[in-house]
């Protein structure tokens, strides 16, 4: 299977109304003139960058780790998504944790 292929599969799993946004990038890739090879990335890269995909999603379509996708997101210093709700629950289950 293509790298194309692959990346088209991996793109079925996303609910439809952020396919929208996912075709205009593409389109916008096309028109640049990207590799297929790095196509798949550069998809990702926007999907998490216009917040049409989780980190999990779009590691998923690059067809990386999560751990190799935040990589990839810190070499181009693209920051992740983390806001006070998230920061909240984060420090609630440290909390949890501690009181064990």
């Amino acid at each position: 299977m293509s790298t194309l292929e692959l990346t088209v599969e991996r793109l079925k799993s996303l609910p439809p109304e952020k396919l929208q946004g996912v075709a205009a990038y593409i389109q916008s890739l096309t028109l640049a003139g990207s590799s297929c090879e790095k196509l798949p990335l550069h998809l990702a890269l926007g999907m998490f960058v216009s917040e049409a995909a989780t980190l999990g999603q779009a590691a998923e379509v690059a067809g990386l780790t999560q751990t190799d996708f935040l990589r990839e997101l810190g070499a181009r210093r693209i920051p992740i998504h983390y806001g006070r709700e998230e920061l909240s629950e984060d420090l609630e289950t440290v909390e949890t944790l501690a009181a064990q």
